[in-house]
């Protein structure tokens, strides 16, 4: 693997701005201070989320023993509806394979939660516009992965170590296109270079995301995270074009599958 190079780091610009250089181009980009306003900024940490919200149902993902999400190549990513106090307090066990992570619409959270943010101008208007909260404990991992959706992703809470690459890098997703073609077979910080040998042509983007911090993750860029220490972050998913229309079937089927 070659060795990692940095991320762009840049200021609020405007939208037009952003479009053109950014989600035009394909190319992520770090943004410091686009959510010094919100309310989360200042509220959001655990214990806020467990005093607050600690009686909301929401999705969670079981932990295995190396902290990962835990994926199942033939079943996909589950999560079940989990009573966020349960969650959160499991993220306190020593052992880590007991902690859960949660992954949840926003809209599995009272109303309340909605007014302690806005959209970034950025995606504000954008078509198919998604929501998703994370918290976990530090040590958790998402494997490697890519969305086809844009992807604005705002740490609000703690730190973690994100690893993009891009479309066209070889990261050996996975074949059976019927369960899982959006997942790496690699991981992202032990590369198995006998088993997967043209990692070694991959190009990594390495940035540490802090609270406060924002990274525009394009449509379809590998991404893998690690929490630094416990964090909760925000994302913000659109769909433009002919991804549309894909966005939305796929987003119908996971529901289906939920049922």
């Amino acid at each position: 693997m070659k060795p990692p190079l940095p991320i762009e780091r840049i200021g609020p610009i405007d939208q037009d701005a952003f479009y053109d250089r950014y989600v035009r181009k394909s190319k992520p980009v770090v943004i410091t201070g686009l959510t010094d306003q919100w309310t989360a900024s200042r509220l959001w940490s655990h214990e806020y989320m467990l005093e607050q919200y600690g009686a909301a149902t929401v999705q969670a993902y079981q932990l295995n023993s190396k902290g990962e999400c835990d994926v199942d190549m033939d079943k996909g990513s589950p999560t079940r509806p989990t009573v966020l106090s349960d969650a959160m307090l499991s993220m306190r066990e020593a052992e880590i394979s007991r902690r859960w992570a949660i992954a949840t619409s926003v809209d599995h959270f009272p109303e309340q939660l909605r007014t302690e943010f806005a959209a970034p101008a950025y995606c504000a208007d954008g078509r198919f516009l998604r929501s998703m909260i994370f918290i976990g404990a530090g040590g958790v991992v998402s494997p490697l992965h890519q969305d086809l959706p844009e992807n604005i992703y705002v740490m609000v809470q703690g730190c973690k170590r994100i690893t993009l690459f891009s479309p066209w890098d070889h990261v050996y997703p996975n074949p059976r296109l019927s369960n899982l073609p959006n997942h790496s077979q690699i991981d992202a910080e032990r590369p198995d270079l006998k088993k997967f040998p043209d990692v070694v042509y991959a190009q990594p983007y390495i940035v540490d995301l802090r609270g406060g911090e924002t990274l525009f993750i394009p449509s379809l860029w590998w991404h893998h995270l690690r929490n630094l220490e416990p964090s909760i972050a925000l994302n913000f998913w659109w769909s433009q074009g002919w991804k549309l229309p894909i966005a939305m079937a796929a987003a119908l089927y996971k529901k289906w599958r939920a049922i």
